[in-house]
């Protein structure tokens, strides 16, 4: 004989099952919630630093064909500089935590986040630059070579 026996899951087999379902994906949040923040955190550490190595690598460039360091004078820490480059007057200036450059009338933000930022000229040749971030402190020398000489 024939018999009609239908084969169903029970309630409390699919309880069960959507239980599992939500543990498993609770878990998978989690880790890609996790892993999604420590990868912003790190892109925003990475621009930060970039941001440094640019403003670095542009104030080097300026201050190699710099003729005429105006400001600041020897043994003094001070949050701008203004120097003669290329018959352009330059003005690097940190305020608020940004410092930023100007030349003429347009004025640009270079790095943003620091805690300070000084210039100090150690002689008449010799400018150290430091810089302070919520994590590091960054500090570079340069000499300037063409100071002083006319283009």
């Amino acid at each position: 004989m024939y018999s009609d026996v239908r084969k169903a899951f029970t309630l409390v087999e699919i309880l069960i099952g959507v239980s599992i379902f939500a543990v498993l994906s609770l878990g998978i949040y989690q880790v890609t919630r996790t892993f999604g923040k420590g990868a912003t955190e790190s892109l925003k550490a990475t621009s930060s630093q970039q941001d440094i190595a640019q403003a670095f690598l542009l104030m080097r460039k300026e201050l190699f064909w710099s003729t005429n360091l105006l400001f600041p004078p020897l043994k003094v820490h001070s949050p701008r500089l203004e120097v003669r480059s290329r018959d352009e007057k330059v003005k690097y200036l940190f305020e608020e935590g940004k410092l930023s450059r100007s030349v003429g009338d347009k004025k640009r933000t270079l790095v943003q986040g620091l805690k300070e930022f000084h210039f100090y000229r150690l002689d008449s040749k010799l400018l150290e630059i430091q810089l302070h971030t919520s994590k590091d402190f960054l500090s570079t020398r340069i000499f300037l070579e063409n100071l002083g000489k006319m283009p």
